[in-house]
């Protein structure tokens, strides 16, 4: 689950940029755990571009999707939905084996996804977008 805590600190870092708010406020929500530290991850707060050559390391399909939204080509949510399909990808070889480990992690990460889409439907509701916006929301952050 090291990378799941690298996309979510990632992930952290962006909406707090979004949210116009100081390096100071994502240093107390960053996870341990990672494989980019959060000295990294604080440095790159100023230029987030530096963490692409770290994700690449990573994960490809993340570090591409994570360029493209700093270049302006792609939506957080899309981000998001990236770094979900790359972690749950792990687990495909084994979705067709009755008992083991590896379902139940899926099972949890999927779960996760769906407490997400739950999230989702109750912000836009609450926010009074409308049932197409809704819709088109969750298209976005389906499971392929």
């Amino acid at each position: 689950f090291t990378k799941q805590v690298s996309f979510l600190n990632v992930l952290m870092m962006l909406r707090t940029l979004q949210m116009g708010k100081k390096p100071e406020f994502l240093a107390d929500m960053l996870i341990d755990g990672g494989l980019i530290s959060k000295q990294a991850m604080l440095k790159a707060f100023t230029n987030p571009t530096k963490l692409i050559p770290k994700l690449s390391l990573i994960d490809k399909t993340f570090a591409n999707m994570y360029d493209k939204f700093l270049a302006g080509q792609s939506s957080l949510s899309a981000l998001e939905k990236t770094s979900d399909d790359v972690l749950l990808s792990v687990f495909k070889p084994f979705y067709y084996k009755p008992v083991n480990i590896e379902n139940l992690a899926a099972y949890i990460l999927t779960t996760q996804r769906q407490g997400a889409a739950i999230r989702l439907v109750m912000a836009a509701k609450a926010s009074g977008a409308s049932q197409d916006d809704i819709n088109e929301r969750m298209r976005a952050i389906s499971v392929k």
